[in-house]
């Protein structure tokens, strides 16, 4: 009798045991796909943040030229207008670097591209026919440059939208695999 006991305690125990490591096994994995998550959430809030700081240079970028174009001694507002398209480069170059998704990095190209091959030729002619020809200059600034900012600054709120919607995705996919863990 003493031995059907014993096996019955070694029998418990190594369920008892069994039980433990597949729940260890279920935390460890629950931790690791929080990391993972926690991951994901932190490049999506950095490009975020970038695709806000691109935004962010553009308009300044734009309000400087308007200030330059309506005076043209305003050596200040040129300077502002180099300071927001080196900050705007920066944070392109940045976000192409930084990010490991795909269609945020070929969005923030586009992005780039845009202002390096027509907008760049586009202000260097508005700056250079500024104080000259403001007629001109205005004329540019309205007929050539507008319309390519404006079709950059969609890019960057699809951007921002997109980064919006996977962040919001995650979140609802973490939820989800929470309340199953939990369930």
């Amino acid at each position: 009798c003493l031995e059907r006991v014993m096996k019955k305690l070694i029998v418990l125990n190594l369920f008892g045991l069994a039980v433990v490591i597949g729940l260890a096994i279920l935390l460890f994995n629950n931790a690791s796909s929080s990391l993972g998550t926690l991951d994901s959430l932190q490049k999506v809030v950095a490009a975020q943040n970038d695709a806000a700081e691109i935004r962010a240079d553009m308009i300044a970028m734009s309000d400087a030229m308007r200030g330059y174009l309506l005076d043209p001694s305003r050596q200040d507002e040129f300077d502002k207008k180099k300071a927001a398209d080196a900050a705007l480069v920066k944070a392109v170059e940045h976000l192409s670097a930084s990010s490991t998704i795909p269609d945020y990095v070929a969005k923030v190209t586009r992005i780039g591209d845009l202002d390096e091959q027509q907008l760049d030729p586009i202000e260097d002619r508005v700056l250079e026919l500024a104080p000259h020809d403001k007629a001109a200059a205005t004329r540019v600034y309205f007929t050539d440059y507008l319309p390519v900012r404006v079709q950059q600054m969609a890019l960057v709120d699809e951007l921002r939208t997109q980064t919006a919607q996977d962040f919001t995705r995650q979140i609802a996919e973490t939820t989800a695999r929470m309340e199953f863990a939990m369930s």
